[in-house]
């Protein structure tokens, strides 16, 4: 029986033992194979794992471990800094070496979950077994037994805060709701009764009555950065910023900045209304006892989404509740008027009714719109929860209402006939005061 070869990705020695030459790394000799391994063994596994449905559903976790491993069987260790390959496979930049790029450590830690599904699915039908132990990105080859996962604590009392890289936003998104879940769950929080509202606890039914555990997708929002060689250059003319918190860089009056330097960053930056949404969800779920799982709304597969209980956090940010969203009586809108983008929610059945706000005016807004539905998918039939804001003010507001048992319990006294057994959506108003929504109000329920 041919033995198991193993593939880790293992920190790296401070003093290298790679020789570098006019900017080149030399690797391990070619001549020299892995422990008996053959290039062509690694590649027929690789492409037996990629083929698998746990890599199907991802183009970027497929792209990422090719990525690695092809470089390293090319003794190209320039290439797997996490630098190089935010550069060279994402297509972003980082300031300069040691400085992490967050886009990086998710996809890395994505990759890990995949494998783990695809050896649990799979065992040791093949001779090669690839893992990608927390470290840095260059892969080691060699014959060995990969070590056995420790057993995870049972299901039902773990709260998973999904893909976490190791800086900026997405690390202090997933560490406060971890953090969150686990100080409530120990008791720490305020004393809750999560039954003692009757239709506070119908309106959660279909979530925490579920066999398994739920998704919460949060949609990340899109902000644009400077270009490596834009940042650089201004990082040259402010030295301070490297040693300080966050930069913060002040421009003459009529600077112009070209197109080319402004990078987007898609999927690591979240609005102060979508993580205090994502709090509130962790500790309603970990007062429940209910498993729940935290991830980017990019990252999440049509059949990820619809085989478990979803919740959804965030409007135009989060293209997976715009894709539910396209089936309810109340939707999301926007659209360039004659004074500027505007975005509202707005009524299929009625053409007469929207509720909108300027776009663009965030900062001198005084309120704000949201939507907040519960249905169930026509196909597995499993429970959708939509909490989402024309910005992230609504969401924020939104979020505080169907966690809140008074709030909930009231409004859907009045809400139609059979809801607790029905698709229900409701529009809500808040008012925003010092950027904070407030005294928040139905405007109109339906239930189908």
């Amino acid at each position: 029986m041919p033995g198991v070869i193993l593939v880790t990705l293992e920190t790296p020695p401070r003093s290298p033992a790679v020789e570098e030459s006019n900017g080149a790394v030399k690797g391990p000799e070619p001549s020299k194979p892995y422990d008996g391994i053959s290039n062509s063994e690694i590649r027929e596994h690789l492409d037996a794992v990629l083929r698998s449905k746990a890599f199907l559903s991802s183009r970027r976790c497929s792209g990422f471990l090719r990525y690695v491993v092809e470089h390293a069987l090319a003794q190209d260790e320039a290439h797997l800094k996490e630098g190089a390959i935010a550069e060279g496979l994402f297509s972003r930049t980082s300031v300069a070496e040691g400085i992490e790029d967050s886009v990086v450590r998710v996809c890395a830690r994505e990759v890990r979950k995949r494998l783990e599904r695809y050896y649990q699915e799979h065992g040791a039908e093949g001779s090669v077994c690839i893992q990608l132990p927390v470290g840095s990105y260059v892969p080691r080859f060699n014959k060995a037994p990969p070590q056995r996962p420790a057993t995870p604590a049972p299901e039902a009392a773990r709260l998973d805060a999904g893909p976490q890289p190791a800086s900026h936003s997405w690390s202090k998104f997933a560490a406060v709701v971890c953090c969150a879940g686990l100080i409530v769950a120990a008791g720490f929080a305020i004393r809750y009764e999560f039954g003692s509202g009757h239709a506070f606890r119908q309106f959660w039914a279909p979530v925490n009555n579920h066999a398994r555990p739920v998704l919460v997708c949060v949609g990340p929002t899109v902000v644009y950065g400077f270009s490596r060689r834009m940042h650089e250059s201004i990082l040259r003319q402010n030295p301070s910023a490297l040693s300080g918190g966050r930069e913060l860089f002040q421009f003459p009056p009529g600077a112009t900045i070209p197109a080319e330097d402004l990078v987007p960053f898609t999927d690591d930056r979240f609005t102060s209304g979508a993580l205090d949404s994502a709090i509130r969800i962790a500790q309603l779920l970990a007062r429940a006892g209910k498993a729940a799982q935290f991830r980017l709304g990019d990252t999440i597969s049509e059949s990820e989404a619809r085989e478990q209980p979803i919740i959804l956090i965030g409007a135009f940010s989060n293209s997976w509740t715009l894709e539910w969203n396209r089936s309810l009586r109340y939707y999301f809108h926007r659209e360039m008027g004659k004074d500027g983008v505007r975005v509202s929610v707005r009524d299929r059945q009625d053409a007469s009714r929207s509720w909108s706000i300027p776009y663009l005016e965030r900062g001198n807004m005084t309120i704000d719109y949201a939507v907040v539905a519960r249905v169930m998918d026509p196909i597995t039939r499993n429970p959708v929860i939509a909490i989402a804001g024309l910005t992230h003010y609504g969401t924020q507001a939104a979020a505080a209402f169907v966690t809140d048992l008074v709030l909930l319990d009231h409004a859907l006294r009045g809400a139609p006939s059979g809801w607790p057994s029905r698709n229900y959506e409701a529009v809500l108003e808040t008012a925003v005061i010092n950027r904070t929504p407030s005294r928040t109000q139905v405007l109109t329920q339906t239930v189908w």
